[in-house]
């Protein structure tokens, strides 16, 4: 009898110990400041308005594949940076070959995971009217991911 209930503690306390590494690696996850954009972990899908695919890429205002021109960062607290950008190719809402967009921290570690972006740069970028979206509908520039792209926005 004692050992069958030694048996079935020592069962218990493996059962717990597995819930409890699991548990560390999904709090290693949301925390983790290396999530690429494009990827998913805790953290981008917990700050992002809208979780990126190729379907929610068609809802967007516009997109397009850039080199990052000039970034001008807020001075004040809303941290609203001015982003130019050299764009290559238009899959959705114009054909400009120089465009200025908005966004938050483009230049920095995002709550949503996202990578510090750097002038010069290749992008492929979305959004809405004149604002940035990251979360993976701003991420760097992939001939695959490109392609993709075409497909979904033609």
């Amino acid at each position: 009898m004692r050992t069958r209930a030694c048996a079935v503690a020592t069962a218990g306390v493996l059962l717990l110990a597995s819930c409890g590494s699991e548990t560390a690696d999904v709090a290693r996850e949301s925390k983790s400041p290396s999530a690429r954009p494009g990827t998913s972990s805790v953290t981008a899908m917990g700050s992002c308005v809208e979780q990126y695919s190729l379907d929610t890429l068609k809802d967007r205002d516009y997109a397009f594949d850039g080199v990052v021109d000039e970034i001008r960062q807020s001075a004040g607290d809303t941290a609203e940076d001015v982003v130019v950008f050299d764009v290559s190719r238009w899959y959705k809402g114009s054909n400009e070959g120089k465009t200025t967009r908005r966004a938050y921290g483009f230049a920095a570690v995002t709550s949503a995971g996202g990578k510090p972006h750097a002038v010069g740069e290749r992008l492929l970028v979305a959004g809405d009217e004149d604002f940035v979206w990251e979360c993976g509908f701003t991420q760097p520039y992939d001939a695959e991911v490109a392609a993709k792209w075409e497909r979904a926005l033609s």
